[in-house]
């Protein structure tokens, strides 16, 4: 719940409240997909979220834009990593 709260705090200030719903939309439809592949990243994603937390108080744009790019390329990349591992399996109600 935290880290759902995380990323919809990021995009608030944005004031764009159709960009608020969609962002949320995606992330609803593939979080079981990054729980499930990125489990072993816990403390990678914690330590990311931290930086870009402290990029985003500092007022940094660019420095958070590099840093989310950076989250966003591992994440995805772990979970396509996993959704191609044979045996692997989906998610539980992945098909949902």
């Amino acid at each position: 719940m935290l880290n759902r709260a995380f990323h919809a705090r990021l995009f608030l200030p944005s004031g764009r409240p159709h960009l608020c719903r969609t962002t949320a939309l995606l992330r609803d439809q593939v979080e079981r997909y990054v729980r499930f592949f990125t489990s072993t990243l816990e403390k990678t994603s914690e330590d990311d979220h931290i930086q870009i937390f402290e990029a985003f108080r500092r007022g940094d744009a660019k420095l958070m834009g590099r840093l989310s790019r950076d989250h966003c390329r591992r994440v995805c990349a772990r979970v396509i990593e996993g959704c191609a591992m044979p045996g692997k399996g989906l998610p539980p109600e992945a098909d949902a």
